[in-house]
Order: C-alpha cells, then sequence, then structure tokens
C-alpha cells in the first residue's frame, strides 16, 4: 500500500510534467496540486507523508532526486481532509477549488467513498485524480479523470479466481460488504461469476 500511495504522488507530479510540456514551462514558476487524505485513517496520514516527502524531492533540484522533472517550477500542496465521508469529499473538493481555482491535480482520495463524490466533481473541472487506495470499481469506470496506482475490486476478484484455479480448489466462500466499495452485490459481476464458475465441484 505505502508503494501504491508514493506512486499516486510520483504519478501526479509525472502528469503535471507532461502538462507543462503540452502549454510551454515558461509561462509557469508554480503548479499547484491537492492532497484529498482522510485524517481519521492511519492511511491518510500516511498519504499525506508520502505526498509531502515526494512534493519536497521534486522541488530540490540539487539532491539528485527526480532533479530534471519540472524544471524551474515548485510543486504547491494544499491539503483538505475527506474523512473518508462522501459529503465530506464534496464539502473538501468544493473548498480547495474554490481557493484555488488554478488546481492542476489531486492525489486521493483515501477512500472510496469520499470518492464517489470527489471523482465526479473533478472531472467536471477536468481536473486529473490519481488515488493510491480508492479500490470502487466504478469510480474508473464512470469518471474519464480519475485514474488509480492500484488494482479495483473488480480485477482482484479476478486474481482471486485464477488463483483459486491454480490450486485447483473446489469451494469458496466469497464475503463481502455492500456499500461505496461495492454498491450493490453484482457490481463485479463477470468476476464472480467466473469465480463460481472455477470454483464449482469438479
Amino acid at each position: 500500500m505505502a508503494r501504491c500511495l508514493a506512486r499516486s504522488a510520483l504519478a501526479t507530479a509525472a502528469a503535471m510534467s507532461i502538462g507543462v510540456s503540452w502549454f510551454g514551462a515558461d509561462a509557469l514558476s508554480q503548479i499547484n496540486i491537492a492532497s484529498l487524505s482522510a485524517s481519521n485513517l492511519a492511511i491518510g496520514e500516511e498519504l499525506d507523508a508520502h505526498v509531502q516527502l515526494t512534493v519536497d524531492l521534486i522541488n530540490n533540484k540539487t539532491d539528485g532526486w527526480y532533479d530534471e522533472l519540472l524544471p524551474g517550477i515548485e510543486l504547491v500542496v494544499h491539503k483538505n481532509d475527506s474523512q473518508c465521508d462522501t459529503v465530506r469529499g464534496a464539502l473538501a473538493f468544493t473548498s480547495l477549488t474554490s481557493m484555488v481555482p488554478d488546481l492542476a491535480g489531486i492525489i486521493g482520495p483515501t477512500c472510496s467513498g469520499s470518492g464517489s463524490s470527489i471523482a465526479p466533481l473533478a472531472g467536471l473541472k477536468r481536473i486529473p485524480t490519481i488515488s493510491g487506495s480508492a479500490t470502487a470499481t466504478p469510480l474508473a469506470e464512470e469518471n474519464p479523470f480519475f485514474m488509480r496506482t492500484i488494482v479495483s475490486n473488480a480485477r482482484f476478484a479476478l486474481l482471486v479466481s485464477a488463483l483459486t484455479n491454480h490450486f485447483d480448489w473446489e469451494q469458496v466462500n466469497v464475503l463481502y460488504e455492500v456499500g461505496s466499495y461495492n454498491p450493490t452485490a453484482s457490481s463485479t459481476p463477470s468476476a464472480s461469476s467466473d469465480l463460481t464458475s472455477r470454483a464449482s465441484p469438479r
């Protein structure tokens, strides 16, 4: 998970670098990005730490780490707390974009719950959002500006299916929770049916 969070921070910076190459770096000296984490979870604190570390490494052009990335440009991180909540996530996003209208990208959100409100809003403003921990399958399917550095729930189900087939298991019990991560029991129908067929007695 830590690697996924670190990749999110670096991927966002890389995306900003590509954007700078499109629009020209001469007119820019600062790029504003956001970190939308969840202070009520340990992983939220970890995300903030990874984001700050990555930004510090990119902004320091003399330490040998990513010195060629975003030359002459400083990354500035604006943080807000989504608390893994749908409503709080929307409020955090709205607050940030009102204070920082030229927001270039978002690292986060930490959870799929807040992601379900943040991703559509960011899409309307065409702001790329990269998460290292929000796994709900619909987030990327329904929001073209949402990306992640961790596998979705549907992909993970396919992994479990392949594992079941590899070990020739004859029975597998699947436990799941209906919520933001899996809005309905059939949120990953292809993976679920595949798992069922592979785990059926032979």
